[in-house]
């Protein structure tokens, strides 16, 4: 009976040894594809791979409601991708996974709840923007080439439009069209982003809370001047009390005051008869 069991515990760590480095040797092989499919670009057999692991890594943003900065980061990503490939036939795959690109980034933006942040990512998206619509201004300088037709029977998929605005990719397009057009997506989507900015910014300041401002209190340097007080002083002739100013003295001082004395008129006795 022990004899059994103990070769049963040994076919078991024996099965559980072999998954163990089943699912190691498959996690090292993913990794290495997922690293290979890093430097992969638009056409490649391995870029669904290299998206799915975005998505992956987006999920995982999502839950730190970082998920906005993330989206502007491959917006730069998707533009780099388009710029390997401008010269090639592939160029139009480029340039449709930049504009879609775009478009999901700005979805991403609208999402955010907090004005302050809405803000934020709006300028840094804008900054974004306007890089690479002056690097592919530069671009359009140094090629003025056609590009290379899609191959026969190839379907093309074509980014939905609106406002009628022609396609992203025409089998006729030129790469210099297709950065003219692109360059007009970018602009009118800087447009939309400096809307949302303004707004946010508008509504962070009409949430602030009212103080009321301090009157600042002015202390005068000088003490204020004193009043010169009047007082009474009989009329030398006797007829009664005239109200006459005392002057000042030069200490600021009260004036002493000063009383005439009225002369006494002695009754004069008349004898009876």
């Amino acid at each position: 009976m022990l004899f059994e069991e103990s070769d049963l515990r040994k076919k078991i760590k024996k099965i559980i040894s072999v998954t163990t480095w089943i699912a190691f040797t498959i996690s090292f092989l993913l990794a290495g594809v997922v690293a290979v499919a890093q430097t992969s670009v638009p056409g490649d057999q391995t870029y669904p791979i290299k998206q799915g692991f975005e998505k992956t890594v987006l999920a995982g943003f999502s839950l730190f409601n970082l998920d906005s900065r993330y989206q502007i980061d491959l917006t730069e990503l998707r533009f780099e991708e388009t710029k390997k490939i401008i010269k090639t036939e592939r160029a139009y795959l480029g340039f449709e996974k930049l504009f879609e690109q775009m478009i999901s980034a700005e979805y991403s933006i609208y999402a955010v709840k907090d004005p302050k942040k809405k803000a934020n990512l709006a300028n840094q998206y804008i900054s974004t923007l306007t890089n690479i619509s002056y690097q592919l201004e530069q671009e359009k300088k140094i090629y003025t080439e056609k590009t290379t037709l899609p191959p026969a029977g190839r379907s093309v998929a074509l980014v939905p439009t609106t406002q009628n605005q022609p396609p992203l990719v025409t089998t006729s397009s030129t790469v210099t069209n297709q950065i003219n057009y692109t360059q007009e997506q970018i602009q009118e989507l800087i447009n939309r982003l400096n809307t949302i900015a303004e707004q946010q910014q508008q509504e962070t300041q009409d949430d602030t809370p009212w103080r009321p401002t301090a009157t600042p209190i002015t202390v005068p340097t000088s003490p204020p001047p004193t009043a010169i007080p009047t007082i009474p002083l009989y009329d030398k002739q006797g007829g009664g009390a005239a109200l006459e100013p005392a002057k000042p003295r030069e200490d600021n001082s009260s004036p002493p005051i000063t009383l005439t004395p009225t002369p006494v008129v002695e009754p004069t006795i008349t004898p009876l008869e």
